[in-house]
């Protein structure tokens, strides 16, 4: 009660911000002015993709024998190599000549001391923890390693074992060369520990195509966002190794934090081209990404002056770190306790570098690769009804505000009030339109938990809404309150911490489900709303303390619970294969400081096999290249939207909602609805064969049907092979 009289003392200094919040919501009724950044600064940032550099690279020529390597088998096109020294790798498309290689080629021209050579020629890193809990970190040519070189047939087995201050650490390395490139595992079953040091990860080839500063023109691809990448003759702004979990930071592991969770890695994947046009090399993990790292280290090297400014060599690295075993610490008052768990992690670790030469060496080849790869598996399947304008709409019911004595139920859009927005449109467009429901639980939006997944009454009946493509919206992972201590069902971490995060500081508070929870609270929902759940949430892959399960565990836990196709909402790759309508598709990367381009990988892979929908473009603060975005990389088109005005939710946990009401968008929406719709049209169900940026902030887009989509970002129109593309607006050409 105290709490409560506390509360309302406070609401007496709140009616500025609560006018405040309702003109900034609603102020725009009817008018579809946006104020947005300037045409130029946005098509010259890193949200843009640059045009593509001429220049030819030509690989200087590799002497394998005179550098000690010797051939160890061949497949059609390509010969693996081995240095039985060092143990280095490298790959030769005989009939190109180009030679990837896990060591740094041409390395004595570097100049480097014997430790930095020794590093810069090993196939792997290898990192223990001693008994007195001290990192080490070993390379394949450390006196403390030795290497027995197994040739088989098909490639060979390092057979490697660490000798360590108080005992061996043995594992196998194992080098299959395919028709496309080479497999690289690591199986958890060879691993042997003797005595007290104990491995915690193993770093695979962190060399792998290498490159010193500008010296050979390309990139790095970064499967950030929608795709992100990394030019060669770039100063990334970061001095220091990015390293990202693929699928976010496992929530089991984390301390309580104040801060919103990263974005994640939806794809565990990168790759790398040396020479656009001429070769590239995609890598995929095939086993052991829920327990690995991506990592992308900058080159320091000053590029007028070409000399090494950081500690790395200057070398632009990018490589997987598999954690076999992740160490923490724990606290008893004042003491801590270091905690080395005593099993491994029970999978292998293994990645496929596939080689691409020719047109395909660019990231739109590595979409096309990686897009057979998934069809391999049959986690993707052709779909001809794809990209065919459908709107997702995610319509906001009910909201509850807490009061001094009784909460107040606020309803935003009721099922009368939706059926009323839905023969507006209908009228109007031809298009499908698909409605996912968020807050029509009990209570509405922020009282949403695993288990909550009653239709709230107040807001009407399903039943009303027979004959809408309607989905409930069911977040199984995530909860709000306005305390830090949520309740039982909630995941308590590593830390014996029930696991939330401060979304606003004493205000607002989110809570992961425990992982039995997830699983139990959505076999409930998908039962109760058949086919009818559009599932949130279950990208954020954690493990489970309580229960024993790590993140691997709980991948195949997810992908077995999702074992029908439903709408999800950003799913990672494992969920692809469950994934009917792909709910929110970023339209840029993750704004990570080094990355210099932003590029449609994601939407190559998938147009023409999983429909795919936009984020909100009501709440972006770029509409009109927002909308071009989805023109070029034909993506449906998707809102958030709520009948009643967003003032009313101003003193809610839904506050940041504030750009919902449906009239005050509503000519925006329709006039966007239009153009996505007469553009798109025209490659319903088709894929995206090639893009090339034909200027700064002008694109074209080939379809598998061979039409072609012009995109003009800038504030002039632009003539290219008799086709005038108008400023600010996009061109079909058949």
């Amino acid at each position: 009660m105290k709490k409560k009289i506390l509360i309302a003392l406070m609401i007496l200094l709140l009616p500025a911000f609560i006018i405040f919040n309702s003109l900034a919501s609603d102020s725009n009724d009817g008018d579809d002015t946006i104020v947005e950044v300037n045409n130029d600064i946005m098509i010259n940032s890193p949200l843009f993709t640059k045009k593509e550099s001429t220049l030819s690279y030509t690989q200087p020529a590799v002497d394998m024998a005179n550098e000690g390597f010797e051939l160890v088998v061949k497949k059609g096109e390509l010969s693996l190599f081995t240095n039985s020294k060092n143990g280095a790798i490298r790959v030769r498309n005989d009939q190109t000549g180009y030679v990837w290689a896990s060591d740094v080629l041409g390395i004595s021209d570097y100049k480097l001391n014997k430790a930095k050579t020794g590093q810069l020629q090993s196939p792997f890193e290898i990192s223990y923890r001693d008994s007195g809990n001290n990192p080490k970190t070993v390379y394949s040519n450390d006196s403390k390693v030795k290497l027995n070189l197994v040739k088989k047939s098909s490639g060979l087995t390092y057979q490697v074992q660490v000798t360590c201050d108080d005992g061996l650490i043995k594992f196998d390395f194992n080098v299959e060369l395919t028709s496309k490139g080479i497999d690289v595992t690591i199986p958890h079953e060879k691993i042997v520990e003797t005595g007290l040091s104990l491995l915690t990860s193993i770093t695979v080839m962190p060399y792998f195509g290498a490159v010193f500063g500008s010296t050979v023109p390309g990139y790095i691809f970064v499967p950030s966002g929608n795709g992100g990448l990394v030019r060669f003759d770039s100063n990334p702004a970061i001095n220091a190794t990015y390293s990202r979990p693929y699928y976010g930071t496992d929530a089991n592991r984390s301390k309580v934090s104040s801060n919103e969770e990263e974005n994640g890695l939806s794809l565990p994947i990168f790759g790398i081209t040396q020479g656009v046009g001429s070769h590239a090399v995609l890598a995929s993990i095939t086993s052991g990404s829920a327990f690995a790292l991506f990592n992308y280290e900058p080159s320091s090297v000053n590029q007028i002056e070409n000399t090494v400014l950081g500690i790395n060599n200057g070398f632009h690295k990018v490589y997987n770190k598999f954690n076999f075993r992740e160490t923490y610490t724990i606290s008893f008052g004042s003491n801590q306790i270091f905690m080395k768990p005593a099993e491994i992690y029970k999978q292998d670790a293994s990645v496929n570098y596939t080689f691409l030469d020719g047109e395909d060496a660019s990231y739109i080849g590595m979409a096309h690769e990686y897009q057979n790869q998934l069809k391999s598996k049959d986690i993707i399947t052709r779909n001809s009804n794809s990209g065919s304008g459908n709107v997702h709409l995610d319509v906001l019911g009910g909201e509850t505000e807490n009061g001094i004595v009784f909460d107040k139920f606020i309803k935003m859009t009721t099922t009368d009030q939706l059926n009323e927005i839905n023969a507006e449109l209908t009228k109007k467009f031809t298009n499908k339109f698909i409605y996912t429901l968020r807050g029509y639980n009990k209570d509405g939006y922020s009282r949403q938990t695993a288990s909550n997944i009653k239709f709230d009454s107040r807001l009407g009946s399903l039943k009303d809404l027979d004959g809408l493509d309607y989905y409930m919206y069911y977040n199984p992972v995530e909860s709000y309150g306005s305390n830090s201590n949520p309740d039982n069902t909630s995941l308590v971490n590593i830390y014996n911490e029930k696991y939330y995060i401060t979304v606003e500081t004493n205000t607002k508070y989110k809570y992961y489900s425990s992982v039995d929870n997830v699983l139990t609270g959505l076999n409930k929902a998908v039962s109760k709303y058949p086919k009818s759940v559009a599932v949130d949430g279950m990208y954020h892959l954690y493990g489970d303390n309580n229960a024993d399960y790590t993140r691997t565990d709980v991948m195949g836990m997810f992908n077995s619970a999702l074992n029908d196709t439903l709408p999800i909402y950003k799913p990672n790759e494992y969920m692809l294969s469950s994934t009917s309508h792909y709910l929110n598709m970023p339209l840029y990367h993750d704004r990570s400081r080094f990355i210099t381009d932003s590029v449609p990988f994601l939407q190559i892979v998938l147009r023409g096999y999983v429909d795919y929908y936009s984020t909100y473009l009501n709440f972006s603060t770029n509409q009109n290249i927002d909308l071009l975005k989805c023109i070029e990389y034909g993506s449906n088109l998707a809102y958030l939207i709520s009948y009643e005005e967003s003032y009313l939710i101003a003193n809610t946990l839904s506050n940041h909602l504030y750009a919902t009401h449906f009239e005050s968008n509503k000519k925006q929406i329709y006039s966007q609805i239009n153009d996505a719709t007469i553009a798109l049209n025209h490659v319903k169900g088709e894929s995206i064969e090639n893009r090339v940026v034909l200027d700064i902030g002008v694109v074209e887009v080939t379809y598998s049907n061979g039409v072609k989509i012009y995109v003009n970002y800038t504030s002039n129109d632009y003539n290219h092979s008799g086709v005038t593309i108008p400023s600010m607006d996009y061109k079909v050409v058949s």
